[in-house]
């Protein structure tokens, strides 16, 4: 087995996006939580024009100190864009289109390829991106029931 640090792999990746392929990447970090996590979700990514582009998107771009951030566009302002990981609260900004390298057309979550007309991707797209200011005391009382459902299942014998 063959390991290839983080920024190779995504360069290599960025070459096939050029080339007008689809591909499959691992989510990695937890600035998208809690809708992808790293370690359990894979994206599927396409090269993408401006013009496809809406608020609610997920977007993997380079910044401008080379590292690759998948993030959701919160807003775009004429030729310019700005993100946002769901698990934060400060957007980043402006991006230009030049550095978005692909858009997420697909979700595999636990081995099943997730449509775009469920609930929670409707979710984070059209009232999740709304609420900045909210999202440190949402994802805090989030925490502490997936803590407690975990715990009772656990008890139980089950997983949730």
């Amino acid at each position: 087995m063959k390991v290839v640090d983080n920024e190779s792999y995504l360069k290599e990746m960025l070459f096939l996006l050029q080339e007008n392929r689809q591909i499959a990447i691992p989510v990695s970090g937890n600035s998208m939580t809690p809708f992808l996590c790293g370690g359990r979700d894979f994206v599927m990514l396409r090269k993408c024009e401006k013009n496809e582009l809406r608020t609610g998107d997920i977007v993997l771009y380079q910044r401008i100190q080379g590292q690759f951030v998948l993030h959701r566009i919160q807003k775009i302002r004429g030729q310019n864009f700005y993100a946002i990981g769901d698990a934060q609260s400060v957007v980043e900004g402006p991006i230009s289109v030049e550095r978005i390298c692909g858009k997420v057309y697909g979700i595999q979550r636990k081995g099943r390829w997730l449509g775009h007309r469920n609930f929670f991707d409707w979710f984070f797209k059209k009232i999740w991106i709304h609420v900045i200011p909210l999202r440190r005391h949402i994802l805090i009382i989030w925490n502490r029931i997936h803590f407690c459902l975990a715990f009772c299942f656990q008890k139980c014998g089950k997983q949730i």
